[in-house]
């Protein structure tokens, strides 16, 4: 539910009256077994994208991707199915294959994890980021929250930085529609 939602990072942020200068998208993840790694949960994410481009004044050249804990999770697969398609990147305690990484050498992706987290351990941040690098990547940033468990975002979403960094990263769109 949309209360859910509002609980944590930019949702609570405008729940709470503050001005974002962005159009902000955050669907819930579907309870388990789905996940956002799950190809049809892709899908859907992909095509709520497309319904905004469609009904919304979107600057598809300043699309920006970024999610906590599960919502990490899927902002690192959406960028590494569509990395073409985002801005920058700001996974928060999330995780991926790191096989994938390669995919993201190209993508500005400042990943956010508590060093303390025993929910998804810090090690899938370290790795992901470890591999866009090896694989040439040199746009990728981690930050660690020291002494922070999985609670992450609370950090991160409360950084003005993270917001100072999206805004200076945007995409070549050469292409008229999708």
């Amino acid at each position: 539910p949309l209360s859910r939602v509002k609980q944590w990072g930019p949702p609570r942020l405008v729940a709470e009256g503050r001005k974002m200068p962005y159009i902000i998208a955050s669907p819930q993840c579907p309870p388990k077994p789905d996940s956002w790694r799950d190809l049809r949960q892709q899908v859907k994410l992909v095509l709520l994208i497309r319904h905004l481009e469609a009904t919304l004044a979107v600057d598809k050249s300043r699309m920006y991707l970024t999610g906590l804990s599960m919502g990490g999770e899927g902002s690192w697969t959406l960028a590494c199915h569509w990395p073409e398609k985002f801005a920058a990147v700001a996974p928060i305690c999330g995780k991926n294959d790191p096989d994938q990484a390669g995919k993201l050498t190209n993508l500005p992706i400042w990943a956010w994890h508590g060093t303390a987290d025993t929910v998804i351990v810090p090690k899938y941040s370290r790795e992901m980021v470890a591999e866009i690098r090896k694989a040439g990547g040199r746009r990728a940033r981690l930050t660690m929250l020291p002494e922070i468990g999985h609670n992450s975002w609370s950090a991160a979403y409360a950084t003005p930085e993270l917001y100072s960094w999206f805004n200076k990263h945007q995409t070549q769109v050469t292409r008229s529609k999708e």
